[in-house]
């Protein structure tokens, strides 16, 4: 005949849920989150910037009905406004700290496209190539456009923050989801 198996307590219950609460909470505690995302949680933006970011998504940016000159004019208004939240105060334009971004749309083919386009940022033009639609790209490009012109250089590190904290303050769902399916 089978040995009964006694019933737990309420008290043995919750003493047990509360270890595996613990164990849970010891283990995401080792998983270091990247420097990029944890400088992100530390930066400030400009009044405005992440408002930009969600008209942007609102005006449909990622809308598959959207076409892609409505798209790159999105894009080019979603620079053009972050940079205005950069510059405000500035005064006169010969006193503007971050100077306007020409974006130039080029068709991309083969590897460059699968893995989600090209986006380039040159310094000294002043220019954003972009071959695609990603818009933490873009907001990665511009990071590194606003930081040249504001620093005098720019790092990896820097832009990536400020894409992926932009990203995530405009629109927290779709980060959590970008996280999820690593696209991010």
């Amino acid at each position: 005949e089978p040995e009964a198996v006694p019933t737990p307590t309420v008290e043995q219950m919750n003493r047990a849920a509360d270890m595996v609460a613990a164990t849970q909470a010891r283990a995401q505690s080792e998983v270091p989150a990247s420097p990029e995302m944890e400088y992100a949680q530390r930066l400030r933006y400009r009044a405005g910037a992440v408002d930009a970011v969600k008209r942007a998504i609102n005006n449909g940016l990622w809308a598959g009905s959207n076409s892609a000159t409505g798209k790159m004019e999105l894009l080019k208004q979603l620079g053009e406004s972050i940079i205005a939240c950069y510059n405000v105060g500035r005064g006169s334009a010969e006193m503007l700290l971050i100077p306007a971004v020409t974006i130039q749309v080029i068709e991309v083919h083969g590897a460059a496209r699968n893995s989600g386009g090209l986006y380039v940022h040159n310094g000294t033009q002043n220019l954003i190539v972009v071959g695609g639609f990603s818009l933490v790209s873009f907001l990665h490009e511009l990071g590194h456009h606003i930081q040249t012109h504001r620093d005098g250089a720019t790092t990896e590190a820097y832009a990536r923050s400020f894409s992926l904290g932009l990203f995530r303050r405009a629109s927290p769902r779709s980060f959590e989801r970008a996280v999820a399916h690593g696209m991010v």
